[in-house]
């Protein structure tokens, strides 16, 4: 950091007052007297009131005047420490540096120093090593030129539980003055290589703005409002750091620990908090504070052992990674709102504060290694689900009929622990119990904050596990949890760049009118040397393109995972793609912010089948649809199944069913009355099969057919054939299919003969068939229904037959879409969004993932559209009879710009 020639003692800048004219320690040397450490003030302590001068709290700490340190025993009280040494300051002294040793044996706690003059707070570090001293160095700079100056040096650390694990410690503390011209530059010095020069202080702008929510996105003064920064890094140099790199708010957590014992929780415990808030502030950013209730304060522990009361898996272990205690236990839910409602009007009074979060990755079971936990199987989840049902049914024999089992009664009730072990009525019963009460704890937080908070905009970090490898959990119900949401939170780590804009895609869809928000993200895998810069590019990216309106990187921190500032996580030279993605956030938030051109097409999702079905059928098969439509440039949302109503439905001109899709007979009258009122369905195999309960039932009007059955000598892997002429010039290769089905009739004359073409009957037009020459794509009489007699996968070829049935059957064509040697370029994604204000103008966000550069035409379908620029490279334009040509580089990112002539 600063070159230790440049620095000199600090004459007349004493530890203690009491030591005036006494010289400062050097930084060559320990002094002789280390008798300072006594003479330190404990302004903050679990339980104290009034600062304690250290002499009188041996019980708690060790001091020794050898080694010049200071040591928290292991049985000190759990909770903040404030640890106070005031010293007096020259009037020349511009800059100051302080080094020091700190010590922490576990990485959930706070150990840190800074210093105060006057208003001003200087933090000056804070470890983040484990089980061993770490040297921090930091500098106070600019001083503020006020006579007779007092500066405070100030320890704060955080103790939650009692035990060896939780002591920290300091040691060896120096201060010297220096240039300050030296001081400046040094202080600028980017935190990593790769990384900016840290923005001057002199230059600060603090954030006094006012934030609105409306129609899908934030607003800050009334202009579009698009969140970018990290987070953690809240110190004044990682701070400084962000905003270089063109952050506009950060994202950090406050936990349940603050806590020293059941009742209210004095705004003092908060104090580190509403620091930090300002200090970002300070910066021009904006603040999202994470609520942590997974931090326990060690009171509640010691009176609730958690071995006792945690959420149990149907294993009858520990599921719920953020949950420590299950959300059915009545003291938990007793005590937590004291957290709650002693730190939202604090957070909601400070200007800086965007958005309080509920939760960490709120889950039971349904997370990528716990799949087959389901739910919360501990006592009082139980217990809950008993009242439930007798709400429900009224009666056992009520229930008895409904779940065909022969209860005894409520109180003898036990949920089943995977799908097969009781009926697939009590099944769908208990984990839609599970669900719905996993969503109402949220509620009731919500419900709890607004009564203290009433204006404060409130998110969660919902996980993104409904995509992921299990779909029966409490936590994978986004419709049900978003509706306790103001903005639409998630948390994602994938390592597909198409993955990532499912996710997101879906996550827009889901939230409906609410801003969409990730908390945490990181370009995959997590290591230096998967983390290219076309990696990190295409995956962060790909987030944007998808319904992100808001980024947190993880983390300004140095950790050899997802640690920006470490060599082992990112290299040197893929920094400047980090810095590169939020600078240009940043700069394009009127365009990044406004919202997308509605989808005239959805894709359903299926609760009761993620249900019924568990692991990731459903998912897979859902995306597989949804990547037919989304890869050939159109407009799509995710419909859930809880929507599939006749206002959900009017919506949309195209509702796709993909394979294993179930609906309820309400939600199926609702469908069947859309199409007869003109909407268009394309299904797959499998599609309405069954009802609820995994059942066979009959082919709905909106499914286009009438019977369906096994394929013929069940061959279900074949390919298709004979296309439709219109269609066939969309497809580039062999289309493979995999679950046929047979749709169609047999001709009754004929007789099966191994290799003979098979004869059917059918109605509607036939637009292709498989290789055994039956039906496998088939229009309904009224054009309006097409079913496809295969599984919902994706391919290329199959996405080209698609979207030739999407424009030739359904006159259902792209808005926009890009072309190489007149097919579709499914290998750049694209996104295009409305200009939140101006009608005639949009803008069309192009990710390519093609590894060598392109000439792409894009055609502009809707009459009047036509590209203007394109902003991000600059590129040169040719207009052609066709729309736009373009050269497009490898691997980039790209932001056109749309205008609507509007003369005649």
């Amino acid at each position: 950091m600063f070159p230790i020639r440049t620095w000199g003692r600090l004459t007349g800048l004493l530890i203690m007052t009491c030591l005036v004219h006494t010289p400062i320690f050097s930084a060559e040397a320990p002094p002789a007297d280390a008798s300072w450490i006594t003479k330190g003030v404990v302004i903050t302590a679990p339980g104290r009131e009034h600062p304690t001068p250290l002499s009188e709290l041996t019980d708690w700490f060790t001091i020794d005047l050898q080694q010049q340190s200071i040591m928290v025993h292991a049985d000190a009280p759990a909770g903040d420490y404030r640890v106070r040494w005031p010293a007096a300051v020259p009037d020349e002294a511009e800059a100051m540096r302080l080094t020091a040793e700190l010590f922490k044996a576990n990485q959930h706690q706070v150990n840190a120093m800074e210093a105060t003059l006057g208003d001003s707070t200087f933090p000056l570090g804070a470890n983040t090593a484990d089980h061993q001293w770490q040297r921090i160095t930091g500098q106070a700079w600019p001083l503020p030129s006020t006579s007779g100056r007092s500066l405070e040096l100030h320890w704060h650390f955080h103790k939650p539980h009692a035990g060896e694990i939780w002591r920290t410690g300091l040691r060896n503390m120096r201060i010297e003055t220096g240039d300050p011209n030296e001081a400046r530059q040094a202080w600028r010095q980017p935190l990593a290589a790769g990384l900016p020069p840290l923005a001057d202080p002199a230059q600060r702008e603090p954030w006094d703005h006012a934030l609105t929510l409306r129609d899908g996105m934030m607003f800050k003064d009334q202009q579009p409002f698009f969140p970018i920064g990290y987070v953690f890094g809240t110190d004044e140099r990682a701070l400084a750091q962000s905003r270089a790199m063109g952050g506009n708010a950060i994202h950090f957590e406050v936990g349940w620990s603050v806590s020293e014992g059941p009742g209210p929780i004095p705004a003092r415990q908060f104090h580190t908090t509403l620091e930090t808030v300002r200090r970002a502030r300070a910066w021009g950013l904006a603040s999202f504070v994470l609520l942590t209730g997974h931090y326990i304060p060690a009171w509640f522990a010691e009176a609730h052992p958690q071995q006792q009361a945690m959420p149990l898996g149907s294993d009858g272990k520990m599921t719920g990674s953020w949950f420590r205690y299950s959300l059915h236990y009545p003291p938990f839910r007793e005590h937590i709102t004291d957290f709650w409602t002693a730190a939202a009007p604090l957070l909601e009074q400070e200007p800086g504060v965007m958005g309080i979060n509920f939760w960490n990755e709120p889950s039971y079971g349904g997370t990528w290694n716990r799949g087959d936990q389901f739910g919360d199987y501990a006592p009082w989840s139980i217990d809950n689900y008993r009242q439930h049902l007798q709400q429900t049914y009224g009666s056992i024999e009520a229930l008895r009929n409904a779940h065909h089992l022969p209860y005894e009664s409520f109180d003898a009730i036990q949920p089943p622990r995977h799908p097969e072990e009781q009926t697939r009525q009590a099944w769908l019963d208990w984990m839609t119990f599970g669900q719905q009460s996993f969503a109402d704890f949220f509620q009731w937080q919500r419900s709890v904050i607004r009564n203290v908070a009433p204006t404060v905009p409130l998110a969660n970090k919902k996980q993104t596990n409904p995509w992921d490898s299990s779909t029966a959990s409490s936590g994978t119900n986004w419709h049900l949890i978003g509706d306790s949401e103001d903005v639409y939170g998630i948390n994602t780590y994938g390592g597909s760049a198409f993955g990532n804009r499912n996710k997101l895609d879906a996550a827009r869809s889901y939230a409906q009118d609410k801003p969409v928000m990730i908390f945490e993200v990181n370009a995959m895998p997590p290591n230096a040397e998967a983390r290219t810069a076309e990696r990190v590019r295409a995956q962060l990216w790909s987030l944007v393109v998808g319904g992100a309106r808001g980024i947190f990187i993880f983390a300004m921190i140095d950790t050899p995972d997802h640690g920006l500032l470490s060599d082992e996580a990112v290299k040197p030279e893929v920094r400047p793609e980090y810095v590169r993605f939020t600078q240009t956030i940043s700069n394009y938030q009127r365009e990044l912010a406004s919202p997308h051109v509605p989808a005239r097409a959805a894709v359903l999702y299926s609760t009761t089948a993620a249900l019924q079905y568990t692991g990731d059928r459903v998912p897979k098969h859902v995306f597989g649809a949804y990547n037919l439509l989304r890869n050939s440039h159109y407009q799509a949302d995710i419909l859930p199944e809880e929507r599939c109503t006749p206002e959900g439905l009017a919506e949309y001109e195209l509702i796709v069913l993909p394979s294993y899709a179930i609906l309820h007979p309400d939600a199926i009258a609702a469908l069947n009355e859309w199409v007869a009122a003109g909407g268009k369905v394309l299904a797959f195999a499998g599609a309405l099969a069954t009802n609820a309960y995994l059942v066979p039932i009959d082919p709905p009007r909106s499914l286009g057919i009438e019977t369906r059955s096994a394929a013929v000598g069940d061959r279900t892997n074949q390919t298709i054939s004979a296309p439709d002429v219109d269609i066939e010039r969309y497809i580039n290769g062999e289309v493979a299919i995999t679950g046929v089905e047979r749709v169609s009739a047999l001709d009754p004359e004929q007789s099966l003969i191994p290799g003979a073409a098979i004869q059917t009957e059918q109605r509607g037009k036939v637009l292709a068939y498989n290789s055994d020459s039956y039906p496998a794509v088939v229009a309904d009489p009224s054009g309006q229904v097409v079913y496809c007699a295969f599984a919902s996968v994706y391919s290329e070829p199959m996405r080209g037959m698609i979207e030739g049935v999407l424009r030739e059957q359904f006159g259902l064509h792209q808005a926009v879409r890009l072309l190489h040697d007149d097919h579709t370029e499914a290998g750049i994604m694209t996104s295009l969004r409305q200009d939140y204000q101006d009608h005639d103008r949009r803008y069309l966000l192009a990710l390519s993932t093609l590894s060598g550069e392109r000439t792409i035409d894009i055609e502009t379908l809707e009459e009047g559209w036509q590209i203007k620029r394109e902003h991000f490279h600059d590129l040169n334009l040719e207009q052609t009879e066709q729309g736009t040509r373009v050269r497009l580089p490898a691997r980039e990112v790209f932001l056109f710009e749309l205008i609507r002539r509007t003369e005649p």
